[in-house]
């Protein structure tokens, strides 16, 4: 019997087995990277489950205390997660977050999610009058004055702490809202850009159900834009991300010491409209109530000349002025969303940062 094996076929040992020791690698690397993912979607499936009866009977102080202990306690055992947004943080210059500081940045981005979660738990029981204990909102006049020119507005969100609470904010208070977003029904979520399994449907469906008691009307993303243009025209204020990924043209920008891409969709809309544009922000104050920041309106008009790439190019510099300056104050807010990108990369979703581009 012969147990020689052509050295160039077999790198290392794994030729004489009739397999390269790149392809066991990358294997098992799918393997382990699958388990990850079933392991997020059950914990996922398991936490709406056996809180679903439980939120709507405690204080809210408690379940915000809860979720503060349940985000401790997966950055102490998500070992995996918590190594790849420390890796996803660290990337950027513009950041510069390193030993402790950083490891307490992830872990607040823990704790965040786990009361954006709770929070979410919650939709289907808000009113004007707890909603209005939980948020306080900065610059709520600046958007009352602008509605009275009857062209309607533009907030302009980001993936930055959770966005969502804006749409009971403002719908409660009296305010017509509707929100661009990508909604996949169950049945489409095949379709989407990252892989999905049936346990992952099921959750998305259970948050869509909840999401769906907001005051708010939802507008496809990936739909024709004449409903937003409908919103703007009825006076109505049209909530939208600038750091979203679904999107037909971007424009470069240096964005936390790397180029990055944003669309240009949402500050085109407002100058075709001429419907002011506002960002948007949401803060974690100490006692866990949130904090929305209206900032002021973005100068859409530019120099006598300019042209309308020019003017979107401007907007869109303020927008990411704004941001970036938000996340160096409070990077914990926006720890999630660079790690959910890193990993959307390799799963198909269009890079936001340049250096992104061709990995799989």
């Amino acid at each position: 019997m012969n147990l020689t094996c052509d050295p160039a076929a077999c790198p290392k040992f794994g030729g004489c087995l009739g397999f390269s020791m790149e392809a066991l690698k990358r294997s098992l690397f799918e393997n382990i990277n699958g388990l990850f993912d079933f392991c997020l979607d059950l914990n996922e499936y398991l936490f709406w489950r056996l809180t679903q009866f439980f939120v709507p009977l405690a204080p809210v102080s408690l379940l915000y205390y809860v979720s503060g202990i349940l985000g401790r306690m997966l950055y102490f055992t998500g070992r995996k997660r918590r190594r790849q947004t420390e890796y996803a943080l660290k990337r950027f210059p513009g950041l510069s977050l390193s030993g402790d500081y950083l490891r307490r940045i992830v872990k607040e981005s823990f704790i965040e999610n786990c009361r954006f979660q709770m929070e979410t738990l919650l939709y289907p029981h808000l009113n004007k009058r707890n909603i209005e204990e939980m948020t306080a909102i900065a610059g709520i006049d600046r958007l009352k004055r602008v509605l009275e020119d009857g062209k309607g507005a533009i907030l302009l969100l980001s993936h930055f702490g959770n966005n969502e609470i804006i749409m009971p904010a403002l719908g409660y208070r009296g305010f017509r809202i509707s929100q661009i977003a990508d909604r996949h029904p169950p049945g489409d979520l095949k379709d989407a850009a990252r892989p999905t399994s049936p346990l992952r449907i099921r959750n998305m469906s259970m948050r869509f159900n909840r999401q769906d008691a907001l005051p708010c009307r939802f507008i496809p993303a990936r739909g024709p834009a004449r409903d937003a243009v409908r919103t703007l025209r009825d006076n109505g204020i049209l909530m939208v991300t600038g750091d979203g990924r679904i999107g037909k043209r971007f424009m470069e920008f240096p964005f936390l010491g790397l180029m990055a891409r944003f669309l240009t969709g949402p500050v085109k809309m407002g100058i075709r409209n001429g419907s002011p544009i506002f960002p948007v922000f949401t803060l974690r104050n100490k006692d866990n109530t949130s904090r929305i920041v209206i900032m002021n309106r973005i100068d859409m008009d530019g120099d006598v000349d300019s042209t309308e790439e020019a003017r979107i190019r401007g907007c869109l510099s303020a927008y990411v002025a704004a941001l970036e300056g938000y996340i160096k104050r409070y990077p914990a807010n926006y720890a999630k969303y660079l790690w959910q990108m890193s990993l959307g990369v390799r799963k198909g979703d269009i890079p936001m940062f340049i250096e992104e581009d061709g990995i799989k």
